[in-house]
């Protein structure tokens, strides 16, 4: 499994560089909070992928691995990152997650709107693992490398 820090495409930080925080005081809160803790773990916010979900009802952020992009979290880009002072979750970066290569995907739509239907996918390689053993079963196609020529 690839590690988040290889998944977020998130500029680089200048030496000397200070963590930006959202704007809204009850959002920079949360992250202030959440920064706080992973420091006291060891982890340094501008270096290790820290995922704070700062729109939930709770507080809550998690090291190496972000929690599930539901729809409500993808349209509001409800997880601030903190890795390269990337801030909110971009689009590009939720389509990863899921597997996606965003260079592939023509966005037409507002980025609540892909956000959306982003939290409302399943991944990638969760639907490739399906098909890969239900379509042999139903006689769709006759083994698994059968899917890999199509």
């Amino acid at each position: 499994m690839a590690s988040l820090k290889s998944i977020l495409k998130c500029p680089k930080v200048k030496p000397g560089a200070t963590l930006k925080y959202p704007d809204s005081e009850g959002l920079k809160l949360r992250v202030k909070t959440a920064v706080h803790e992973a420091r006291s773990m060891g982890y340094d916010p501008l270096t290790d992928p820290i995922v704070v979900d700062y729109h939930g009802c709770k507080d809550h952020w998690s090291y190496g691995y972000t929690p599930c992009i539901t729809a409500s979290r993808g349209t509001r880009k409800g997880y601030w990152i903190t890795m390269n002072n990337q801030g909110p979750i971009t689009i590009p970066n939720m389509l990863r997650l899921q597997g996606l290569t965003p260079s592939r995907i023509k966005q037409t739509i507002p980025d609540s709107a892909m956000g959306k239907l982003i939290g409302n996918a399943f991944t990638q390689s969760l639907v490739e693992a399906l098909l890969t053993e239900v379509l042999p079963v139903c006689g769709k196609v006759h083994k698994y490398s059968e899917l890999l020529e199509a």
